[in-house]
């Protein structure tokens, strides 16, 4: 790594701190392993919750110390996504520890982007993407933050969004769940004012075919609230396009 100081390294002092303060956290540790290592795995089971979310909440305060080592070295930002995402997995979207590790994550993506806006989704359509696909599909109640954490990293021009939006979408093998992203993604937009002709396409295309599909009301609702008209896409020649208006109108028919 050179003079790029070892992510571990770098948090560690945060993590010992908290947890020494409590012996029984302390003796509950792998001695063998780094207390960083130890203690993710074991903040599920024999760490108290309020500890835990304490040290997720002082790493977030500090999460600027890592940026330089984890741009020079992707490595190390590997190294940081697999302590931290099993979290997203084994805690539940109410639970504040989820919360806590969705605020490191969204902070770093956004420092990440600030310093590399390249590299940054460079690392997110590698490896981010395909990590959270599948609990994307498989956990709806933490579809709306996982899409948070995904757009912190993403670069804010309109062809690197859809990029990205594509992407997602191959990871992803249910087009509900998609969509139901879709709706969470499209607010960000409009709230950056990236109300393009082309990203709003997708947006329209996808509510179409929300709307004209039985038992997408979940995955449409928000969508058709937020893009503003359909009545451009009467006229768009894409044959998708006009297969989807056709169906829409099948089903209002209904």
């Amino acid at each position: 790594l050179g003079a790029v100081k070892p992510v571990v390294d770098i948090m560690r002092p945060t993590v010992a701190t908290i947890l020494q303060e409590d012996d029984q956290v302390m003796k509950s540790l792998d001695p063998r392993k780094d207390v960083l290592v130890s203690f993710m795995e074991l903040c599920r089971t024999h760490v108290p919750q309020p500890i835990v979310v304490r040290v997720f909440q002082a790493l977030s305060e500090q999460v600027h110390q890592l940026i330089e080592t984890v741009l020079k070295s992707p490595a190390e930002f590997w190294h940081v996504w697999r302590l931290l995402s099993p979290t997203l997995v084994e805690f539940s979207e109410r639970n504040p520890v989820f919360e806590s590790v969705i605020t490191f994550l969204k902070r770093l993506g956004q420092l990440m982007s600030e310093a590399d806006t390249t590299l940054t989704q460079q690392l997110l359509v590698d490896g981010i993407l395909p990590s959270l696909a599948p609990l994307l599909v498989d956990t709806a109640g933490k579809r709306e933050p996982l899409c948070e954490v995904v757009y912190a990293y993403t670069q804010p021009q309109v062809l690197a969004r859809l990029n990205v939006l594509r992407g997602l979408k191959e990871g992803m093998d249910s087009m509900p769940a998609y969509i139901c992203c879709l709706s969470y993604f499209l607010p960000m937009e409009l709230e950056l004012g990236l109300d393009d002709e082309h990203l709003l396409r997708h947006y329209q295309y996808y509510a179409l075919v929300a709307a004209a599909a039985k038992g997408a009301e979940c995955a449409c609702r928000g969508m058709l609230q937020e893009v503003h008209s359909f009545a451009g896409l009467v006229r768009d020649e894409w044959w998708e396009v006009q297969g989807q208006l056709l169906l829409l109108v099948g089903r209002l028919l209904e």
